[in-house]
């Protein structure tokens, strides 16, 4: 961690900041918010360099995810992902003792509040699970094979969150009941060129739709509608 991308960070947010209170104003268009925002665009740049060809990191944990993963040269994008990703980590730590079910096939009973955890160089978010079972050759497995250290090793006490659930365009944060919520991307309405449009994501929580969701699987997860009828359900 050096002083220098502390102190890029720093600006970032101060930035952030002076943009937020422009708009409070009601000022949509100005000198200076061109100018603030070709300085936010030159300072993320800078970040990111820091990060990918330096492996330099913040010491907040928090924010060294925030400005690797989020948009941080456009202060709006900023802001609406910091606020998802802060109100996942609420409904995490609500859903606790509950079962959670992503459709990358990964299932586990939430064991506590999120947290952030360096995998070599990136900066992840995991959800603690009391034993992760995942769906891999036509049943369920206990844990799932990740590179660390110099070898791969079998996790079977956390379920990474991928950060296209804070990112995607568009974002269905659905709050069924008190006992159940549901997250989802959608690139239906984008355009790629050059590459394949990003698989959907969506993560359950809460027992009751996560039961739901195991047992509509086959039609809501295209992997598991090419190979099976329905999932197994396995038992928590």
């Amino acid at each position: 961690m050096s002083k220098e991308i502390e102190a890029k960070a720093t600006k970032i947010l101060e930035i952030h900041e002076q943009i937020r209170k422009i708009r409070k104003k009601g000022i949509r268009e100005s000198d200076l918010l061109d100018e603030l925002k070709d300085r936010l665009c030159v300072l993320g740049s800078h970040i990111t360099h820091l990060m990918v060809e330096e492996r330099d990191r913040i010491q907040n944990p928090l924010m060294d995810y925030c400005m690797r993963n989020l948009d941080v040269k456009d202060y709006e994008k900023f802001l609406s992902q910091k606020n998802r990703l802060e109100l996942f980590q609420k409904q995490v730590a609500e859903f606790k003792g509950e079962r959670i079910f992503s459709t990358n096939l990964e299932l586990g009973v939430i064991s506590g509040p999120s947290f952030f955890d360096i995998d070599r160089t990136f900066r992840n978010l995991y959800v603690p699970v009391k034993e992760l079972l995942v769906f891999s050759k036509r049943r369920w497995e206990v844990g799932k094979l990740e590179y660390a250290s110099g070898k791969h090793i079998r996790v079977s006490d956390r379920m990474h969150i991928t950060p296209d659930i804070f990112t995607s365009p568009s974002i269905l944060c659905s709050i069924m009941s008190e006992d159940s919520c549901i997250w989802s991307t959608d690139h239906s309405g984008e355009i790629y060129i050059g590459g394949s449009v990003p698989g959907e994501t969506s993560i359950y929580m809460g027992n009751k739709t996560v039961e739901r969701a195991l047992k509509d699987a086959a039609y809501i997860i295209p992997a598991v509608k090419e190979r099976e009828k329905k999932l197994p359900m396995p038992e928590l």
